[in-house]
């Protein structure tokens, strides 16, 4: 498994990562404030980690995100990294009006019209301080199904439906979301699922799976993160950070050995 060629970096870097890549909606003030220095450092961490992938969106801080990573990719050889950024969101500011092209502001609201896709462009390119984008998604647009936005271990309803039929259209697929939010990063320090809260009995499966983990001398973390590359239909894992500390981490995650059986194991909580 590994990025496709089409999304890789024009030029390869010695040690990079072939399966990892840097989610930077932490660093656009997910959850908490993320200060400019330290959402900076972050993308210099991955950077020194080998990461070279690196996934944003108009949507994460309303533009800070973009913003951010651009900073922090000022000065690196544009072709040793690749970008991923998304459209679907048109960011406002308090009072609702669109911000100018390439600014940040305090909301988005949904615009996949074709002009709205045109400046949403625009405005990310400004924002990241480049002249392209590896790739571009859209930002789940509310026609698609809520299961095909699904992360898996709790929530696994791509496997039935996307995942093979990505693979039987040779379509890559790049696992985001991988610890859903938190909860299989952190079930008690983090309980969030899907954005949200997580119910009780979500809790207590995350917590259940957290120990098989350990009683294998494994981290919940690092099963989460390897766990959509066991199928096929998966190309590359990308995994958020808001600081070098948890970057440090993605790159663990990406190395440590996970015994085989594990994942039969898992599969049966």
């Amino acid at each position: 498994m590994a990025f496709r060629a089409g999304v890789r970096p024009l030029r390869a870097t010695p040690g990079a990562s072939d399966t990892f890549g840097l989610g930077c909606a932490p660093i656009g003030n997910l959850y908490r404030a993320v200060a400019e220095a330290d959402a900076e450092a972050t993308v210099a961490a991955a950077l020194a980690h080998g990461i070279r992938f690196f996934d944003t969106a108009p949507h994460y801080g309303a533009g800070a995100s973009e913003l951010r990573l651009g900073r922090g990719l000022a000065g690196v050889d544009r072709d040793t990294v690749s970008i991923a950024t998304k459209v679907g969101r048109r960011i406002v500011d308090a009072e609702g009006a669109a911000v100018p092209a390439g600014g940040v502001g305090t909301a988005t609201v949904g615009d996949l019209s074709a002009d709205g896709v045109l400046r949403s462009v625009d405005g990310s390119l400004r924002r990241l301080g480049t002249d392209r984008i590896d790739l571009l998604y859209l930002h789940d647009p509310a026609d698609v199904d809520e299961p095909l936005r699904g992360a898996l271990l709790l929530d696994r309803t791509a496997e039935s439906g996307l995942l093979p039929a990505a693979a039987e259209r040779g379509v890559g697929v790049i696992a985001a979301g991988v610890y859903n939010s938190g909860i299989l990063a952190d079930p008690e320090g983090s309980p969030y699922f899907d954005y949200r809260e997580a119910a009780p009995e979500l809790r207590d499966r995350a917590v259940a799976l957290r120990g098989l983990c350990r009683s294998r001398g494994v981290q919940l973390s690092h099963a989460a993160a390897r766990y959509p590359l066991q199928h096929a239909a998966v190309d590359a894992v990308v995994v958020g950070a808001r600081t070098p500390e948890e970057v440090a981490a993605i790159a663990a995650a990406e190395r440590a050995p996970i015994p085989d059986d594990l994942w039969a194991e898992l599969e049966a909580v």
